[in-house]
């Protein structure tokens, strides 16, 4: 029996050894539980930065076309004139309005016969059209204004509804419908729908040019030989 005893020591101490092994501090490894918190922390600092970057893009469009309707012209030479818009054009670049270099005829009735051209009309109508014209890139671009007064107008992309649509989809009589142009104006490039009694923008109806001009009334002029 005394020799049993001895025995049965020599055959725990190992597993006695190995648990406390096991047990040693450093050895067992969990995951750090702040790791959720810090990935939180960097959402919460990023999201903002993401959010004004969706709302600005707008504007920021819009800064954009303002510049490019505001610069681009090239400085012509003091006392130098032009009359007619295809060489004044070429000169000048990019301008709105014609300045005072130009001094040929205005409305220029080759530009009325190929806008009307562009539109389908019938050139006997030309003494019935007031047409303008500008110059983009040193091209000639012509709008019929007897048609669309709004030919001078940049298109506006303001998302707001104005007081005037506000106040017609007040009416309970405008539920569901897409208002004309003669509320919404003829510059919006959306299309307004009064939903229960707030307006909402259902579509967009115009496309501007890179220099902001309704690119659905404006045509490009060519010379004709």
């Amino acid at each position: 029996m005394k020799k049993v005893i001895p025995l049965i020591w020599i055959l725990l101490i190992p597993f006695m050894v190995s648990a406390c092994l096991k047990n040693l501090p450093g050895e067992k490894r969990e995951p750090a539980p702040n790791t959720p918190v810090v990935e939180q922390g960097v959402t919460e600092q990023t999201g903002p930065s993401l959010t004004d970057s969706a709302g600005t893009s707008g504007t920021s469009q819009n800064q954009i076309n303002q510049v490019n309707v505001l610069v681009g012209s090239n400085t012509l030479p003091a006392g130098v004139t032009y009359d007619n818009p295809w060489d004044y054009c070429k000169a000048v670049g990019t301008i709105n309005t014609p300045g005072s270099e130009y001094t040929g005829k205005t409305p220029n009735d080759e530009v009325t016969r190929s806008i009307l051209q562009a539109m389908g009309i019938n050139l006997t109508e030309v003494p019935n059209h007031i047409t303008i014209w500008r110059c983009a890139n040193g091209q000639v671009w012509g709008c019929d204004s007897s048609s669309y007064p709004q030919c001078p107008e940049l298109v506006d992309f303001s998302t707001q509804p104005s007081e005037i649509i506000k106040t017609e989809c007040a009416k309970p009589e405008m539920e569901n419908v897409t208002l004309p142009g003669a509320v919404t104006g003829h510059t919006t490039a959306f299309e307004w729908t009064c939903i229960s009694g707030l307006p909402q923008i259902t579509g967009q109806g115009v496309t501007a040019d890179e220099f902001g001009f309704n690119a659905n009334i404006w045509y490009p002029v060519i010379k004709q030989p």
